[in-house]
């Protein structure tokens, strides 16, 4: 958007209309500043980020009998030049690694990785599921899902193999987390948020920080930007 501004105001400097190009360039700049800071960012990120909180204490209630934790893909690059922790972006990765210290809590669960190949030679869930073997000593409890390729086929194809009799712990992104849980309760199944990736890691407030650009900022609005589109799409029907 900000280079779409830009060239307009560059448009309207050859046509010599320079009050307008000024107005338009001062826009860009602006609009710019706005979004690579948190003051815009932080408040939007807070509303998704703190429906859920993370899964720091196991309830007693699920310590003694069987659970599942899903896993829910993320995006991956094969190359096995490098480990399989490696091939897995840091989202997923995030993700693994939480999935691993919840089922390292509970003896009776069962470990669900999920993810297509994509353009992949191998799936997002079998590289999740190498990852895991690279990071954990000892056999896992683990059982893979290769078909969904978005968090609605995740659900669907959930509800299509497992019981709704077991407890579900799911595991995404926190911001994620609204949209992936409005798909599991279009299929009966409520599932205990474990969310990770916090991108608020701190209740901190800092002038001086919220005021500085930064292309992080810019990043984590995409992907906030992106959910709420998504909250959208599902409010009006779509999967």
């Amino acid at each position: 958007m900000t280079l779409v501004i830009l060239f307009t105001s560059l448009i309207f400097k050859t046509l010599n209309k320079k009050a307008t190009a000024r107005f338009l360039l001062i826009t860009a700049l602006l609009f710019l500043w706005i979004t690579s800071t948190p003051i815009f960012s932080r408040p939007v990120v807070y509303w998704l980020e703190k429906q859920n909180n993370p899964l720091i204490e196991i309830p007693d209630s699920l310590k003694h009998q069987p659970v599942n934790i899903l896993v829910l893909g993320g995006g991956h690059t094969n190359n096995r030049a490098i480990p399989y922790t490696a091939q897995l972006n840091y989202l997923s990765l995030g993700r693994l690694v939480e999935g691993l210290r919840l089922y390292q809590q509970l003896p009776e669960s069962r470990l669900i990785l999920s993810g297509y190949s994509g353009k992949e030679p191998l799936s997002h869930a079998k590289t999740l599921l190498e990852a895991a073997q690279e990071l954990v000593k000892g056999t896992l409890n683990f059982d893979t899902l290769p078909e969904p390729h978005n968090t609605h086929a995740e659900a669907f194809y959930y509800s299509k193999r497992y019981s709704n009799c077991t407890p579900l712990i799911l595991v995404t992104d926190a911001i994620h987390m609204p949209r992936a849980l409005r798909y599991f309760y279009q299929y009966g199944i409520h599932p205990i948020p474990a969310p990770v990736n916090f991108i608020l890691k701190s209740d901190k407030f800092d002038w001086r920080s919220f005021s500085l650009p930064s292309g992080t900022t810019i990043v984590n609005l995409e992907r906030v930007f992106h959910e709420y589109i998504g909250l959208l799409w599902q409010d009006l029907g779509g999967k």
